[in-house]
């Protein structure tokens, strides 16, 4: 029988991630407050916002499933988060389109 141990994430990358997550946490946190916690472009804010959020929570849990050994589970949670950085690039690419794009990702259900 295998070691079990060769799935799990050493508490070396769980101590990195924690800090990477902190300074994620204070760049945004910076961001925010060079704008008085309002943005000028509102609807391409919220939809990275929302993306950022989605980020953070699937960034978690794929370190949730290396800590208790289901690593290869986390593909499935990295292309979720790839999907979301896709979705992001595209709504910064073109500042002019910023706006639309952002109100297209954050109210596609309203298409009939």
């Amino acid at each position: 029988m295998t070691d079990a141990r060769f799935l799990v994430a050493d508490n070396a990358i769980v101590r990195f991630h924690a800090d990477v997550q902190e300074y994620a946490s204070v760049v945004n946190a910076s961001i925010a407050t060079a704008h008085g916690g309002v943005s000028p472009y509102p609807l391409s804010a919220s939809a990275l916002y929302a993306l950022t959020a989605d980020l953070f929570s699937l960034h978690r849990a794929v370190l949730s499933v290396c800590q208790d050994g289901w690593a290869f589970t986390a593909v499935v949670l990295l292309r979720s988060m790839l999907d979301l950085l896709l979705n992001a690039a595209v709504i910064v690419e073109a500042e002019p389109e910023a706006e639309y794009r952002g109100f297209k990702y954050m109210h596609f259900f309203l298409k009939v």
